[in-house]
């Protein structure tokens, strides 16, 4: 290995594991928070999308007043409902 390629250092928040088993535990603990993380970023930028799409195309840029629907984002929501339910009761 070079030396300018350097391996990252692992990274522990508490005590190394001292058996296999509690190794691998700490690798699951440690994979599924990450796995959180971006699945967390990801759905805050996803809902972000869509509520400025929403404000773009149906409420032109105004906001809605406090909980007023929004008749025509009711009917998408609908449809998709709607979609998702004969794709979820499709026999494959």
């Amino acid at each position: 290995m070079s030396p300018s390629k350097k391996l990252p250092k692992r990274e522990t928040a508490i005590a190394a594991p001292v058996t296999l088993g509690e190794e691998v535990r700490e690798l699951i603990r440690t994979a599924r928070q990450q796995v959180a993380q971006v699945v967390n970023a990801g759905l805050t930028l996803l809902h972000w999308r869509i509520g400025d799409r929403i404000l773009r195309e149906i409420l032109r840029g105004e906001r809605a007043e406090y909980g007023a629907e929004v008749p025509r984002f009711r009917a998408i929501s609908r449809r998709n409902s709607a979609v998702a339910l004969d794709r979820a009761t499709c026999s494959t």
